[in-house]
């Protein structure tokens, strides 16, 4: 059997008394299965927020941004600077500025009267062509509520005005001023803008359908945080065996945990449940297999590959032409797939093995052999993928390393505080809602003590933010309010992080400029009269009136031509009549003439 997932073997029973053997049945070239990586969402922390993503590029966490993930590295924190390019920003003003003046010069073009002889504009004496613009200044009349003092409210106040020539003017100074003391204010004149009236209460973002308004937020319920407190008397009463605290997170999956021995204090609990909250592991695997030398020690990176041993003194049987295949995941979790001819196995060192296998890791993990065993471990501290699997060509030698087990779980610090508070302590999750929080393990030694800590082996978890915006039912997620699909605030985002329950505030959206020259264009481009479509229609129509009077004109001219062809028809048979006549009449007046000379 070749390449096979499992074993296999053929046995003739000879049920009829035969003799059939098929002998020993050899492996001509091992199997090998392997999973180079399991899917899995992106997991990563924003502010404190925990997010989980089925994508890479992620796009709602922060409007505006765009997240591309390209690798995990769980120990490093990566600050993202948003910085305004001013001159990006005043080039597109400038844009914005050149195309409005191509709409007013273009409808003032289409719409002027025409010189005498010469033909007819198409927007010439129509009354939409004029709506157009007059829709257009009205947008741009756009004014922001007052704000921080000496902030631009309108255009003008950022140097965008009318000449007397109904052409747009921008003063290029002006703008720099207000790009540079009042950027927000500048950018509130273009797109959308909320404010809220409580603190606590903040706007995230509203999309381009929302109408402009003023909406009331009631908090039925706010956001909380997994919390819980001891009931515990001040000293650790057990026997010899010690006990375990266990904490796993929920964001992370990550497990701390603590050892509970007799006679330990509250403040000793404490001290020992902050000092293990706040340590990050690195991941590392250990080969199963601890191997020896020849003589029975364990192996070095100075023993040779011929010479290696099992822990029950068996060779490893590597042979010159062996190849050996190193799989697994980096810790970023990219999957590789690497294999390592074996040239002289008597030559050739565990040490030089351990440097090829650390070349195709890079500096992202760190390979070791430590008495006889071969470890490999993470160079970051954090949640990590790395795995790795060790197989060979020779059947002889199986998997020469073992299964690599998890020797150490990577993990970041937990987000989880431990607090005294008035004699106890209390364990709170940094982040709200009910995806964010812990889950507590107690685990007996000996006699349990455990149940004198008064904390429950259970799960504990956050509130997610409930309430209202304008008395429809939002969706709650941690501290952040959304406005359901199908509603009048579908993708109205707000955040609470308040206490206060009932009618904590409102907040007032209103969509800028952009967003008015949008309406009007969408008014414009609708049917109904006064519209773009309407004239269009009219157009239409005038041209099938047109085709129309050309189509009867054809016909008549069709007529037309019938009874002249008839007429000429009837003058033809006429004209031979008469020629007919004609020559009779000649040849008679012969004849006549003839027989006078007679």
């Amino acid at each position: 059997m070749t390449r096979a997932a499992r074993a296999g073997s053929i046995v003739a029973h000879n049920e009829g008394g035969g003799a059939l053997d098929f002998g020993t049945f050899a492996v001509t070239e091992a199997g090998r299965s392997r999973q180079l990586v399991a899917a899995a969402d992106a997991e990563l922390e924003i502010d404190g927020v925990y997010v989980r993503r089925a994508s890479n590029t992620i796009t709602d966490v922060i409007p505006g941004l765009t997240f591309d993930l390209r690798y995990a590295d769980p120990a490093t924190t990566v600050e993202v600077a948003v910085t305004r390019d001013l001159d990006a920003a005043k080039s597109a003003i400038e844009e914005f500025v050149n195309a409005l003046n191509a709409v007013v010069d273009y409808v003032k073009e289409q719409s002027a009267a025409a010189p005498a002889g010469q033909a007819r504009k198409p927007f010439s004496g129509d009354f939409v062509a004029r709506s157009v613009l007059n829709q257009l200044r009205a947008a741009l009349d756009f004014a922001l509520p007052v704000g921080e003092p000496g902030a631009p409210r309108r255009l003008s106040d950022i140097g965008i005005e009318v000449d007397r020539n109904g052409r747009y003017q921008l003063n290029a100074e002006k703008l720099r001023a207000a790009l540079e003391a009042h950027p927000n204010a500048v950018a509130q004149l273009f797109g959308a803008v909320g404010t809220a009236s409580a603190p606590g209460l903040d706007f995230i973002v509203g999309p381009d359908r929302l109408t402009s308004g003023t909406f009331e937020v009631e908090i039925t319920a706010p956001a909380t945080r997994a919390t819980v407190l001891t009931a515990f008397d001040g000293v650790y009463n057990d026997d010899g065996v010690a006990d375990e605290l266990r904490i796993t997170d929920f964001a992370t999956g990550a497990t701390y945990t603590i050892v509970l021995e007799n006679g330990l204090t509250t403040a000793q609990i404490l001290e020992r449940l902050q000092t293990e909250l706040a340590t990050a592991r690195r991941r590392r695997l250990e080969s199963r297999e601890a191997l020896r030398d020849a003589d029975g020690d364990a192996a070095t990176e100075a023993t040779t590959l011929a010479e290696l041993r099992r822990a029950d003194g068996s060779s490893l049987g590597i042979q010159d032409g062996d190849v050996l295949m190193f799989s697994g995941t980096r810790s970023n979790g990219t999957a590789f797939v690497v294999e390592y001819t074996v040239q002289d196995a008597s030559a050739v060192t565990l040490g030089e093995l351990r440097a090829f296998l650390q070349s195709q890791l890079g500096s992202e993990a760190v390979v070791s052999i430590t008495d006889g065993v071969l470890s490999v471990e993470a160079a970051q501290a954090g949640q990590s993928r790395l795995s790795l699997a060790v197989s060979s060509s020779n059947p002889a030698t199986g998997n020469p390393f073992g299964v690599f087990d998890v020797a150490v779980e990577g993990r970041s610090a937990a987000r989880i505080r431990a607090e005294l508070e008035d004699g106890q302590i209390r364990l709170t999750h940094e982040d709200y809602g009910s995806n964010a929080g812990f889950d507590i393990a107690l685990v007996a030694g000996g006699a349990d003590g455990t149940g004198q800590l008064g904390l429950v082996a259970q799960a504990y978890r956050g509130q997610d933010v409930q309430g209202t915006i304008n008395g429809t039912a939002a969706n709650g997620s941690g501290t952040v309010l959304r406005g359901p699909e199908g509603t009048e605030i579908e993708g109205l985002v707000l955040s609470y992080t308040g206490t206060a329950t009932g009618a904590v505030g409102s907040v007032t959206f209103s969509r800028g400029v952009a967003a008015a020259i949008a309406d009007v264009a969408k008014q414009l481009l609708q049917s109904g009269t006064g519209t773009v479509p309407s004239v269009l229609e009219r157009i239409d129509a005038s041209v099938r009136q047109l085709q129309d009077r050309v189509a009867q004109l054809e016909d008549r001219l069709e007529r037309q031509r019938e009874q002249l062809i008839l007429r000429f028809a009837a003058l033809e048979q006429a004209l031979a009549q008469a020629q007919a006549q004609s020559q009779w009449l000649a040849g008679q007046l012969a004849q006549f003439g003839t027989q006078r000379a007679r």
